[in-house]
C-alpha cells in the first residue's frame, strides 16, 4: 500500500517539476531576449521562439498524458 502512495506522490512531482522547469526556461529566456511581448512587430526570432515554446508545450503534455495513463 505505501509503495502506491510513494509512487503516485513521485508522479505528482515529476510531473509538477517538468511544468516549472518549462515555464521558468520560457519565461528566462522570453524575458532576458525581450521575446515574450513584441514591442512594435513580430520578429523572425520571436515566431521561431513561440514555435518552439508552443512546440515543447505540447510534447511535454503528450509525455504527461502517457505518464498517468
Amino acid at each position: 500500500m505505501e509503495e502506491d502512495i510513494q509512487g503516485f506522490f513521485i508522479k505528482i512531482i515529476n510531473s509538477i517539476s517538468q511544468v516549472l522547469l518549462w515555464a521558468m526556461i520560457v519565461l528566462g529566456v522570453g524575458l532576458y531576449k525581450h521575446l515574450l511581448v513584441p514591442e512594435k512587430e513580430w520578429g523572425l526570432t520571436q515566431l521561431i521562439f513561440y514555435i518552439f515554446s508552443i512546440g515543447y508545450l505540447i510534447w511535454l503534455i503528450r509525455k504527461l498524458i502517457k505518464l498517468w495513463k
